[in-house]
């Protein structure tokens, strides 16, 4: 496992040959899913380009006192902005500080850092303030951007950027960690795996909050519940998940993606495909659900799915959309005790 890391050996490995080469670039830009590992994979590069035991391996102790800095946040020659509590997004304040202090000498390590955490919540003032630094790249300065996808940031930041995609880990290898890490057992370890979208820090957030494998059953729960009302009925399931008042684009990507994967799950039971669900708890609703709906409709459901969720991330309107997702389920007939 690269970097001591879940599911990123091939970036650890291209990282590593960037530090070993000397051809470390001026800056990168680390997207994924919320939970893939951005954050954590650009501290363990910044950890291996300050590591004093790391000069000529690249692979950081990450026991020194430089790398357990490093892991806290608080190393002398790193430097963190991220969204302010209270706040929506990183301002152009914050850009014009870490700026500053990008120009001046580092304290101990080969470099200074940046770290710009979840970038795709800066202002727009506050991007276009960051192209200059990554315009007249400054010697001795490396810049590590995290965002949710390149799209998300100004073009010019992107295209001057290294861009690692992070790519969902597998299954086993993330209940392998799981088990490792907190010491349950296989059964739970492969259940939050299978949950987690291939995004470790998701499986380890649901083992440290169980609640949110409740939510996310709630969220099927409701779903099921909705397909058995009738069209004027489901507009009140809408506005729960998205209410009058704002709400956040990433909560309703979350319900998406839940609902996604459901119907996954509907479409392997259909074709008989030799693939493990994802909600196996569900495995006799998504059988009796295979057996009602033809395999048309159920291709049909997961692509208007698909292409909702593409919808909201172009920032549709979020109510409109889920009441043309809710109102586009199957009819069922409600069952008095649904097999789960």
């Amino acid at each position: 496992m690269a970097w001591n890391l879940v599911g990123h050996n091939w970036a650890a490995n291209i990282l590593t040959k960037h530090i070993q080469s000397g051809n470390v670039k001026h800056a990168y830009l680390f997207c994924g899913l919320d939970g893939i590992g951005r954050r954590s994979l650009a501290l363990r590069f910044a950890q291996a380009l300050t590591c004093p035991n790391a000069r000529e391996t690249a692979e950081p102790c990450l026991s020194c006192s430089s790398c357990q800095r490093i892991a806290r946040m608080q190393h002398p020659d790193l430097f963190v902005i991220s969204v302010p509590e209270n706040r929506k997004e990183i301002s152009i304040d914050q850009v014009r500080a870490l700026q500053h202090d990008l120009s001046l000498a580092p304290y101990e390590a080969p470099c200074r850092i940046g770290l710009l955490l979840d970038f795709q919540n800066a202002s727009d003032e506050a991007q276009n303030s960051m192209l200059k630094t990554l315009e007249e790249p400054t010697s001795r300065v490396v810049l590590l951007v995290t965002a949710s996808r390149p799209e998300d940031l100004l073009p010019t930041i992107a295209s001057r950027c290294e861009v690692i995609l992070l790519r969902p880990a597998g299954s086993e290898e993330i209940s392998n960690a799981l088990e490792k890490e907190t010491g349950i057992g296989n059964i739970d370890a492969e259940k939050l795996a299978r949950l987690s979208n291939g995004c470790y820090g998701q499986a380890l957030a649901m083992q440290q909050n169980p609640e949110k494998v409740t939510k996310i059953n709630s969220l099927i729960d409701g779903m099921l519940e909705a397909m058995t009302l009738p069209l004027r009925d489901r507009f009140a399931y809408a506005e729960e998940l998205a209410p009058r008042k704002p709400s956040t684009r990433e909560n309703l990507q979350g319900v998406f993606r839940v609902w996604i994967s459901f119907w996954r799950d509907a479409l392997i039971i259909a074709t008989q495909a030799n693939t493990p669900v994802i909600h196996n708890d569900y495995e006799a609703v998504l059988h009796s659900l295979a057996e009602e709906i033809p395999l048309p409709e159920i291709q049909a459901q997961l692509a208007r799915l698909e292409d909702g969720f593409d919808q909201l991330d172009k920032n549709a309107n979020a109510r409109l959309l889920t009441e043309v997702m809710v109102m586009g389920f199957p009819q069922r007939r409600k069952s008095p005790n649904p097999p789960r």
